[in-house]
């Protein structure tokens, strides 16, 4: 069977579904509008019924139009994605494999021929006046038939290869696809007509593979990168939100080392908080207020340092640009009164963050700042204490718990008496101070609290007393 590429049919099928999928993308969002509406704004609807179909809407009918969004936006991207590379893979015209191969086989008899020809040429018989000119003339006619054959040849790979290569656009298709056609077999029963309510399927692990993917769109869209995220969480990344000349909120971003406790100079990580910054995770960052900020920077001078850089100062320089003039003039620091109105003003996303103080760790919730809920350290994850100075780890030790220091060793059980925290000096598997976090089983935890080998370096997690 010949493999065909018809472009200008492609082309066309391309942008048909393209306003096919988008109208679909409308209604679904249309629809996914009506179930919110439904499950959530509606609480005078109450009762086993209501409540046994608020649950099916938000369970079964609210993933099912994510995964219809997602197969549509999907079907869309890879219609357009099939011509555009094939014109930047292949060709700008249309193909056939069936004629890319006559015509390859037409020009090997043509080069056949004229071999033939050029044997002719070298005849001890052929006059030597015409001889040296007709040879010329077969070389060249050789040389455009290799050339022409040689083209086609090239073409004919690229468009086998690229066969080959255009069947990945569709397997996302495939796999949502899959996951959608699962959820809609079980919408067909899970009406119970007998009790008039909808009754929950037991396997909801499509639903699973919807949000997975749906989440991973969503971060496509703003521009997150999970690579990037990797690479801060081995940093500490802070927020300092100021006023410009006009009294608008705007951040300024920091990144430091956790070893340090000194900045950075990475200007790609730089550029990427920048971008969706508002959209990390709070696990991933912190806000700063501008005393800290200045506590920071005159540590930082007080060890001949700049805390901006991480790099050591000119003794000849005597002293440190003031941390006011990092500003541009005419800017403002915000104060944390102002705090929790410029994250919405700025359109950080989540509805909590760590605020890092000159008094400890505060949380902005709701757009209001005060002390952290649940700071104690058996309600924190690894990340979270790892980021803690000596000094809020002990303001937020549980009752019952007990801390330990000795020559630069810091030691937490809890009250069965096992360790939680330890905090080592440099060893044979680290060359910085760390810290070791246990659960309640007494097993060794890593930063995303996985539970590893308590000697390996995943179990030794960088720790400053900043």
């Amino acid at each position: 069977m010949s493999i065909d590429m018809y472009l200008s049919d492609s082309l066309a099928q391309a942008t048909s579904a393209s306003h096919f999928c988008q109208k679909q993308v409308t209604d679904y969002q249309n629809l996914q509008q009506a179930i919110t509406q439904f499950t959530l704004q509606t609480p005078n609807l109450q009762g086993k019924t209501y409540d046994a179909a608020k649950a099916y809407f938000s369970q079964i009918l609210y993933p099912l139009v994510q995964g219809g969004i997602l197969l549509s936006e999907a079907v869309e991207k890879a219609a357009k994605r099939f011509p555009q590379e094939y014109i930047n893979q292949v060709d700008s015209i249309s193909l056939k494999q069936s004629e890319l191969e006559a015509q390859i086989r037409q020009m090997n008899q043509y080069i056949t021929q004229a071999e033939g020809i050029r044997q002719l040429l070298l005849s001890p018989y052929m006059p030597e006046e015409h001889q040296s000119f007709q040879l010329n003339q077969n070389t060249l006619l050789l040389t455009m038939y290799h050339d022409l054959k040689h083209k086609l040849e090239e073409k004919l790979q690229k468009l086998l290869a690229y066969n080959q290569s255009s069947a990945q656009f569709f397997t996302e298709i495939k796999s949502l696809e899959q996951a959608v056609n699962q959820g809609l077999a079980q919408t067909k029963t899970a009406w119970n007509s007998q009790t008039k309510t909808f009754s929950m399927p037991k396997d909801l692990s499509w639903t699973t593979t919807i949000q997975d993917k749906w989440q991973q769109a969503e971060n496509e869209k703003k521009g997150i990168d999970p690579t990037k995220n990797k690479e801060l969480e081995k940093y500490n990344v802070y927020a300092l939100i100021i006023h410009d000349s006009e009294g608008n909120p705007r951040v300024f971003w920091k990144i430091e080392d956790k070893q340090s406790g000194y900045g950075i100079v990475n200007p790609e990580l730089y550029q990427y908080v920048t971008k969706v910054g508002h959209y990390l995770e709070p696990e991933l960052i912190q806000f700063m207020t501008y005393d800290t900020y200045q506590e920071k920077v005159n540590a930082a001078w007080r060890q001949g340092v700049n805390y901006e850089t991480g790099e050591k100062l000119d003794p000849l320089l005597g002293s440190l640009v003031s941390t006011s003039q990092y500003v541009k003039d005419g800017y403002t620091w915000i104060n944390e009164s102002e705090l929790g109105q410029a994250l919405m003003v700025l359109g950080f996303t989540y509805a909590s963050y760590k605020v890092l103080t000159t008094t400890g760790v505060k949380q902005v919730e709701n757009g209001k700042i005060g002390e952290v809920v649940d700071a104690r350290l058996d309600n924190l994850s690894p990340k979270e204490i790892s980021q803690m100075s000596l000094n809020e780890l002990k303001n937020s030790i549980p009752k019952g718990w007990q801390i330990f220091e000795h020559n630069g060793r810091v030691h937490i059980k809890d009250v069965q008496g096992n360790f939680r925290i330890r905090i080592d000096p440099p060893d044979k598997i680290t060359k910085y101070k760390h810290m070791h976090i246990f659960d309640e089983n007494k097993n060794s935890l890593d930063m995303k609290g996985n539970i590893v080998d308590k000697k390996s370096s995943d179990a030794h997690i960088p720790w400053s007393d900043n």
